[in-house]
């Protein structure tokens, strides 16, 4: 294992110190909880404590007071702005010095939690509005968060809809499922390893059946074994959601 040295002085935050928690407002909305606990740290008191929710290029700053006189402490909860869905969202933790914007603590990458009895798993494809003015969709990968799927505001009246329609699932989610994996496995090379990487390779394993084969391609491309892997992990996909009979529905009633 390599240690990092901290030259900075700057103090990290683990990650059980910081708790998140989304509670949904009945309006599709989500409030964020956060609970902290900063007390052996040894930061001044007079610190700004600021946790950020973000998504790719999508960010949300919230004033948390100071470390000696937090706000929230008493149970109000602020409003997550400007995400579309909550899907993806992660959240950090930044104590600055007040004086001099010195960053003096922070704790990134916290997944959020959502509030208990709320029906559907998490996805690991989060999907949101995005400014496309001539074509339907488009999925960006960013190498902290993952992949987030962007649909048209302008051309697609119904988000939920379209994305679960039978022509976009067998014509497009296939292939973008694959854009997804492979990006996964030249980030990670492990489905042991850390980040939304690991979730997508333990999830191509069980649509594959075996384990990502060891050996890596050459610098940023796939060895052709790992691309095979990818192929087989598609074609388990695409049985388990019965692709084949999503397109033929469709495709006879045309």
């Amino acid at each position: 294992m390599i240690r990092r040295l901290n030259f900075t002085g700057r103090k990290r935050v683990s990650k059980t110190d910081v708790t998140v928690n989304l509670h949904e407002d009945g309006k599709s909305r989500f409030l964020v909880a956060v609970g902290l606990d900063l007390s052996e740290y040894q930061l001044p008191s007079p610190s700004l404590v600021f946790v950020e929710a973000y998504r790719q290029t999508r960010w949300q700053r919230f004033d948390f007071g100071t470390v000696g006189a937090p706000l929230f402490a008493g149970g109000a909860r602020p409003l997550l702005k400007g995400f579309g869905s909550a899907q993806g969202v992660r959240f950090r933790l930044r104590v600055v010095e007040p004086e001099t914007a010195r960053l003096l603590a922070l704790c990134d990458d916290v997944r959020p939690v959502r509030e208990p009895g709320k029906k559907g798993g998490r996805s690991l494809l989060p999907v949101d509005w995005g400014e496309l003015r001539h074509h339907t969709h488009k999925l960006e990968i960013d190498d902290e968060t993952g992949p987030l799927l962007l649909v048209s505001r302008a051309l697609v009246p119904d988000r939920d809809a379209f994305v679960g329609s039978r022509e976009f699932v067998s014509l497009a989610l296939p292939e973008i499922l694959r854009r997804i994996l492979e990006r996964a496995v030249l980030a990670a090379g492990d489905e042991e390893s850390e980040g939304w990487e690991s979730d997508w390779l333990r999830l191509a394993v069980r649509w594959n059946g075996a384990a990502l084969p060891s050996g890596r391609g050459d610098g940023d491309s796939l060895s052709d074994d790992e691309e095979d892997w990818i192929d087989a992990a598609i074609e388990g996909f695409s049985r388990e959601r019965e692709i084949a009979k999503r397109f033929n529905e469709w495709w006879e009633a045309e």
